[in-house]
């Protein structure tokens, strides 16, 4: 998920560089970094001004994002999901920040598979009910689709 969020940052229009990779394990950070033509910082404690932040990082993990990082407001891409909502979701709602949960990545992903596997448009009323019901009412996903469930049994 990391490589494929680093190839759509450095490809699209718009995004401000340097994009800055951190990675718990540094070599492999330092690596993707290399890759991508980015820059690999060894720290997030003390990083200000940063406009998006696309997380991979396991829900176990979230401690990893300091909260001085989120006081800035940015624009949160948290890739991991869990019923009831995944804590560094949480954690950058509480602090302002908007969010594209996991769960919401997760049902755009599974639409478009759905359609190319199928070669038919996805059923997404169905499929943004049976996500909301999966995740649940703390997820926050329910607002999120609310627009896809429109017609749709919850």
């Amino acid at each position: 998920t990391a490589k494929a969020a680093i190839y759509a940052l450095s490809k699209t229009r718009g995004v401000k560089k340097p994009i800055l990779v951190y990675n718990r394990t540094a070599s492999r950070g330092q690596a993707l970094a290399d890759e991508f033509g980015a820059t690999f910082v060894s720290s997030l404690e003390g990083l200000s001004g940063v406009g998006v932040i696309v997380s991979t990082i396991p829900p176990e993990g979230h401690e990893a994002i300091p909260e001085g990082l989120l006081a800035g407001n940015p624009i949160m891409l948290d890739a991991s999901y869990m019923p009831g909502g995944a804590p560094l979701t949480k954690r950058a709602q509480a602090a302002g920040c908007d969010v594209i949960a996991g769960p919401h990545m997760l049902f755009e992903q599974a639409t478009y598979q759905s359609e190319r596997w199928t070669g038919r448009e996805a059923p997404r009323a169905a499929m943004a009910g049976a996500a909301v019901r999966h995740f649940g009412a703390d997820s926050g996903l329910a607002s999120v689709l609310a627009h896809e469930m429109r017609g749709s049994p919850q």
